[in-house]
């Protein structure tokens, strides 16, 4: 995202959610970035909060990291979306992620912070990072394949909309 250009929010958190299923799935250590599990978008900060020595040093030539550094929502309801005991914090927080915090999230059936929930869970469960398989879900009518070649032992269990298929031969 360039600064000052608007987002689409819902576009962009179809792709994150869709991004995630890709990442998870695949061989390997998986990085979880700070927000990435609410779906919470780059913050757009006015000039005057940003505080990101990258950017001060440069006279503000080299884009601020700060939009990704905003204090992560806890309660939507509490001063600072329940980050301290203030109502500040040092970066301002954005008015939608009071409806992005943990307790609007957590237990909703389709939020993100449960989409997240889920894939670690499948992930540790069917030891997805130690070894390619593929995975098959259904996400809001879009149809989402992971493929590797070789032979492939449907898993027994299901997971709601996911099927999940081990490698069984290379």
């Amino acid at each position: 995202k360039r600064f000052g250009i608007p987002t689409d929010r819902e576009l962009g958190t179809r792709r994150a959610r869709a991004a995630a299923l890709l990442a998870m799935a695949l061989p390997g250590a998986f990085y979880l970035y700070q927000g990435e599990e609410l779906g919470l978008p780059d913050a757009d900060l006015p000039t005057a909060a940003l505080r990101d020595p990258q950017w001060l040093r440069s006279g503000g030539d080299r884009p601020s990291r700060d939009r990704y550094r905003v204090p992560i929502p806890w309660e939507g309801d509490a001063p600072a979306y329940g980050f301290g005991p203030s109502d500040q914090t040092w970066l301002p927080q954005p008015e939608v992620f009071g409806d992005l915090a943990v307790d609007r999230q957590q237990g909703v059936p389709g939020s993100t912070l449960e989409l997240y929930r889920a894939l670690l869970r499948l992930r540790r469960e069917h030891r997805l990072g130690r070894g390619i398989r593929e995975l098959r879900c259904r996400l809001r009518q879009a149809a989402v394949d992971l493929e590797a070649r070789g032979e492939f032992e449907r898993l027994r269990r299901r997971h709601g909309a996911c099927q999940c298929f081990e490698r069984s031969a290379h």
